[in-house]
C-alpha cells in the first residue's frame, strides 16, 4: 500500500513539475480576455457590497484596463451564464500579485487553470483508487485523463470549458465520498459543488437531477424511506441556497431569459470539408471530433466498457421484480461501487438526451462538451479493470500492463510533437489530408506565436525603424495579444484587420473563417504575397504568415 502511495506521489509530483515548466509556454485562448473583464466586474460588484471600497474601485481600473485593450468584448453584464467560480478568484490574485504587466497576468491565469486541472487528476485518480481497489487501473486511468493531448493543452488556457471539466471531476469525488460515508458534512460539501458546477455551464444541473434521480428511485422502491426522503429534502436546500448565493444569472432570471445563456452569432464553421452555418451543424458534430481527437486505444477501451456496463444494468432492467409490499423492487446496483457507476451512466444518458433535443449553438471542435471526457475515461478505466480480473496470471498481467504503456508512450509522444498546440491534436485514425478538412486552430493560440514571428523578422531587417502593416486572413481576433508585447514593440505594428489586405505587409492566418471562402472572397490573399512562414505540427497546419515580394 505504501508503494502504491509512493508511486502516485511521484505521478503527481512529475506532472506537476511538467506543468509547471511549461504554462508559459501557451498563447490567449479566444475567451480568456473576456474572462478577465467578467472576474473584474463580478469581484468589483461583490467587494463594494461588503464595504472593500478601495479594492473595489482598482478592480474597476483593471476592468476599464481590459476594455481599453480590447473595445469590441461583450458586456458582462449582458452574459449572466458566464460563471465567477474561477473568473472572481483569478481577478483577485491579480490585484493581490499587483502584476503590472499584461503578459505575467495571463501567465498567473494559465497557472491557475492548470492548478485546478492538477487537483481534478488527483481527485481522479482516488475515484478509481476507491472504485477499481486497482493499482493498474489508477494508474493507466489517470493517465488517460491527464495526458489525453487535446484535454493536457487546454488546461492552461481554457478557464471555462476545461474548467467545467475539472470542477466535474472534483464534484464526481465529492459525490463518491457521500455514498461511501453518508454523513451530512459529505453531502453538504457535494451540494456546494454541484452548485458550482452549474453555474460554470448549465449542463452542471445533470449531476443534481441524476443524485434526485437516484434517490428518488430509492425511495419510491421503499429502500430507507425516510433516510432518501431527508437526503432529497437536505440536498435540494443546500444546492438552491448556494446556486442562488453566487450565480450571476439567477440575481437577474426574471429580466433575462434562457437565449442569453448562449451564443447569439450564427458564424460558419469548416466541418468534414464542408462549411456549416453554427445553427445547422449536423448530429455527427460532437460524436465526430470527439471521435478523431481522442486517442484511439481510449476510444476503443471506451467503447468494450460501455458496452459491458449497459449489458449489466440492461440484465438488472429486465429482472426488476414485483413485491406484493412495495411498487418496485429496483435491482440496478448491488454495491455502493456499482451505484456510482449507474450515477455516471445516468448522466451519459442525460448528455445524448439534451445534445439530441437542444440546439445549443456549438463551437470550436467538442470543447461544449470536454465534461465528456470524464465519462469516456471513467469507462476506459472500467473496461481495463474487468480484463485485470479476467487473467489471474502474473504474467498475463504484466503483457497487458506493458501493450497499455506502449500505448500511453505513443500518446506522450504525440502530445510532444503538438506543443504547444497539443489542442489541434488528430488522432491516428486522421490522414495530413483529411486533417485539412477541419478547422484545427479553434483555440486561436498562434496569433501570439505569429506576431512574435513578425516581430523577429521585422528586427533582423536593416529597415526595422519602419512601422509594418500587418493583415489578418481569418477571423481570429489579434489586437489583445499584441499586449504580451512590450509598447516598442507594440509601435512597429499596425493591425489593418481584413479590409484591405493588399496593403498589408503581412498577412497572418489560422484558417478560421466566419464565412464561407468558396464564395467570399474576404480572406484571399493577394498575388503579390508569398508564404513567409508555416507552422505544421505532425501534419497539423496550425497557422500561416505571408510577406509582400
Amino acid at each position: 500500500m505504501k508503494a502504491n502511495s509512493l508511486f502516485l506521489s511521484t505521478f503527481y509530483l512529475i506532472f506537476f513539475l511538467i506543468g509547471f515548466l511549461t504554462y508559459k509556454d501557451y498563447g490567449i485562448g479566444i475567451e480568456e480576455i473576456f474572462q478577465k473583464a467578467s472576474g473584474f466586474y463580478w469581484l468589483k460588484y461583490l467587494l463594494s457590497k461588503i464595504g472593500f471600497i478601495e479594492l473595489a474601485n482598482l478592480s474597476n481600473t483593471k476592468l476599464l484596463e481590459v476594455y481599453e485593450i480590447n473595445p469590441g468584448l461583450p458586456k458582462v453584464i449582458e452574459n449572466l451564464s458566464y460563471g465567477i467560480v474561477f473568473d472572481v478568484p483569478s481577478a483577485l490574485l491579480e490585484i493581490l500579485f499587483n502584476f503590472e504587466n499584461f503578459s505575467q497576468n495571463i501567465y498567473l491565469k494559465h497557472f491557475l487553470s492548470f492548478l485546478v486541472f492538477f487537483v481534478s487528476c488527483i481527485c481522479f485518480s482516488n475515484i478509481l483508487i476507491k472504485r477499481f481497489s486497482n493499482l493498474y487501473v489508477t494508474i493507466f486511468g489517470t493517465l488517460a485523463y491527464c495526458f489525453s493531448p487535446k484535454i493536457y493543452g487546454a488546461s492552461f488556457f481554457d478557464g471555462k470549458d476545461l474548467f467545467f471539466l475539472s470542477l466535474f471531476t472534483i464534484t464526481i469525488y465529492f459525490y463518491q465520498n457521500f455514498e461511501l460515508k453518508q454523513k451530512t458534512i459529505n453531502l453538504f460539501i457535494f451540494a456546494l459543488f454541484a452548485a458550482f458546477l452549474t453555474s460554470t455551464r448549465p449542463p452542471g444541473l445533470m449531476i443534481a437531477i441524476s443524485f434526485l434521480f437516484i434517490y428518488f428511485l430509492m425511495f419510491i422502491s421503499n429502500v430507507k424511506e425516510k433516510n432518501s426522503l431527508k437526503i432529497i429534502s437536505y440536498f435540494i436546500l443546500i444546492y438552491s441556497i448556494f446556486l442562488y448565493a453566487h450565480w450571476p444569472y439567477l440575481w437577474n432570471f426574471l429580466n433575462y431569459n434562457i437565449d442569453q445563456m448562449f451564443i447569439n452569432a450564427n458564424v460558419t464553421f469548416f466541418f468534414d470539408g464542408e462549411f456549416y452555418k453554427q445553427r445547422s451543424l449536423p448530429t455527427s458534430y460532437i460524436p465526430k471530433w470527439i471521435f478523431i481527437s481522442t486517442p484511439i486505444f481510449i476510444l476503443f477501451f471506451f467503447i468494450i466498457g460501455l458496452i459491458l456496463i449497459l449489458r449489466r444494468f440492461f440484465l438488472r432492467l429486465i429482472n426488476i421484480r414485483e413485491n406484493s409490499n412495495i411498487l418496485y423492487k429496483y435491482d440496478f446496483w448491488r454495491s455502493t461501487k456499482e451505484k456510482i457507476d449507474f450515477f455516471i451512466l445516468l448522466f451519459f444518458f442525460q448528455t445524448i438526451i439534451i445534445y439530441l433535443s437542444f440546439n445549443e449553438e456549438l463551437t470550436a471542435s467538442w470543447r461544449h462538451f470536454f465534461f465528456f471526457h470524464f465519462i469516456l475515461v471513467y469507462f476506459f478505466s472500467f473496461s481495463i479493470f474487468l480484463i485485470f480480473s479476467s487473467f489471474k496470471k502474473k504474467k498475463v498481467r504484466v503483457l497487458i500492463a506493458s501493450i497499455l504503456f506502449l500505448l500511453n508512450i505513443e500518446m506522450f509522444y504525440k502530445s510532444y510533437l503538438y506543443h504547444p498546440y497539443q489542442y489541434s491534436y488528430f488522432n491516428n485514425f486522421m490522414s495530413k489530408k483529411e486533417k485539412k478538412m477541419f478547422e484545427r486552430d479553434t483555440a486561436h493560440l498562434s496569433r501570439l506565436e505569429a506576431m512574435r514571428d513578425i516581430l523577429r523578422d521585422i528586427n533582423n531587417d536593416n529597415n526595422n525603424d519602419n512601422i509594418i502593416r500587418v493583415g489578418n486572413g481569418s477571423a481570429t481576433p489579434i489586437a489583445d495579444v499584441m499586449y504580451m508585447f512590450n509598447e516598442k514593440q507594440r509601435k512597429k505594428i499596425i493591425l489593418i484587420g481584413n479590409d484591405n489586405l493588399q496593403s498589408a505587409d503581412y498577412i497572418y492566418t489560422n484558417y478560421i473563417y466566419e464565412i464561407n471562402t468558396r464564395f467570399n472572397k474576404k480572406y484571399e490573399i493577394p498575388k503579390n504575397f508569398k508564404l513567409y512562414k508555416s507552422l505544421e505540427k505532425n501534419d497539423t497546419l496550425i497557422y500561416s504568415i505571408y510577406k509582400k515580394k
